[in-house]
């Protein structure tokens, strides 16, 4: 972004340097001046709608602390989600436990797994499996959420070869970095209504 905006001031100074060779120098020098401005009306929004962005916490920090905040030592988590999407995964706080098994009802809770992650994204690689989510959904009950996008998410552009949570263009389409993160309590005899879900 920086990048960017640097580029422009160099060009910028070139056709300003330029226009003192013109016959009217004055006159060129003040249109130059307006369509510089005008050019770089979009850059500069880009730049700090990026920043603003950046600067808000990401949703695994916030899904990290809600679990530092409500789940004991020991508890134990599994990931669901397709294998690409292990990539930019949330820092598990201290004395919780990934568990690494087949997501099936009948290896979790052999596993003493009690709680499940899912990431989310408009990405396709960082979709949660799908499959597994199905076999999963009867058990599962909501308890936090941590969705990044506002409604107009749809204008959001990411970068599809990075799994990169910030977007470059459509920055209105979020409201922080990071996939959305829900997490469920595992229910061994099926679902039902929980806590309300955090934003």
């Amino acid at each position: 972004m920086i990048a960017v905006v640097v580029l422009a001031v160099l060009g910028a100074a070139i056709a300003w340097a330029a226009a003192d060779d013109l016959r009217n120098g004055a006159l060129a020098r003040v249109l130059l001046a307006v369509g510089i401005m005008l050019l770089a009306v979009e850059p500069l929004e880009n730049a700090i709608a990026y920043n603003r962005i950046a600067a808000r916490r990401d949703t695994r920090v916030l899904a990290s602390r809600w679990m530092a905040e409500h789940l004991a030592p020991g508890t134990k988590v599994q990931i669901v989600s397709n294998a690409i999407g292990l990539y930019g995964v949330l820092r598990m706080p201290p004395g919780i436990v990934v568990a690494r098994v087949k997501p099936e009802p009948s290896a979790l809770a052999a596993a003493g797994v009690t709680y499940v992650i899912v990431y989310d994204h408009v990405l396709p690689y960082l979709r949660p499996d799908s499959t597994a989510m199905a076999m999963l959904e009867p058990r599962l009950r909501l308890v936090a959420e941590f969705d990044p996008f506002t409604p107009n998410w749809p204008a959001a552009l990411f970068e599809w070869g990075d799994a990169y949570y910030i977007p470059f263009h459509g920055f209105s389409g979020v409201s922080r970095p990071g996939p959305g993160v829900r997490i469920y309590a595992l229910d061994a005899a099926g679902g039902g209504p929980g806590p309300e879900p955090h934003a």
